[in-house]
């Protein structure tokens, strides 16, 4: 992937299939700052890892100058974490059945990349899971009404952060979780505030 492994990064490589020992190659790729995205684990597995050489690329990437770049390991855990939980409707001893769930990580380093946020949507009871989690901070989210992605924009995000729940979780972890309904008018009204504050 032609970038860092990031929000902004609209431009892919090729792609390969991993080997039967769990080699891959990469051809033809020009000079470029590039991030490695591993997709198709099975459930409960997760990139702990990704190095060229000594240096630790998992969210920085690296940049591809002249000749082919150190060998890249990609280290896999099947010790991913799990969160559940219940949205409900703020006041209320109601479940929220369709709404918008969504994993949101903490460390700055993660924030930009889609891989390490989780998005689900509510069963009848309000109920939701996420699977494959790394292990990690994060805080939880549920709205009425959301726009796809919005949860990456720092500006969107900021006058939300105290009506998101925390959890943190290490490896193998299953927690879980109740978080508060963000009604529709309420995003747009914390979201326009935020507007002309900047």
């Amino acid at each position: 992937m032609s970038g860092s492994p990031s929000a902004d990064s609209d431009s892919y490589g090729q792609g390969e299939r991993v080997a039967a020992d769990g080699s891959f190659e990469l051809y033809n790729l020009l000079p470029d700052r590039y991030g490695v995205v591993v997709s198709g684990l099975p459930p409960g597995f997760y990139i702990k890892s990704i190095r060229v050489g000594e240096t630790d690329i998992t969210y920085s990437g690296f940049e591809l100058k002249d000749g082919p770049p150190a060998r890249i390991d990609v280290l896999v855990s099947p010790k991913a974490a799990t969160v559940s939980g219940v949205a409900q409707i703020p006041d209320s001893d109601k479940t929220a059945a369709g709404a918008t769930v969504v994993l949101v990580p903490n460390e700055k380093e993660r924030a930009q990349i889609a891989e390490f946020y989780h998005q689900a949507t509510t069963d009848q009871f309000g109920r939701f899971e996420f699977k494959s989690v790394v292990p990690g901070d994060y805080k939880v989210y549920a709205w009425e009404n959301v726009e796809a992605t919005a949860w990456m924009d720092p500006e969107f995000m900021k006058p939300l952060e105290g009506m998101g729940e925390s959890v943190t979780v290490e490896e193998s972890d299953r927690a879980s979780v109740q978080v508060n309904l963000i009604p529709a008018e309420s995003a747009k009204d914390k979201a326009a505030t935020a507007g002309k504050g900047r």
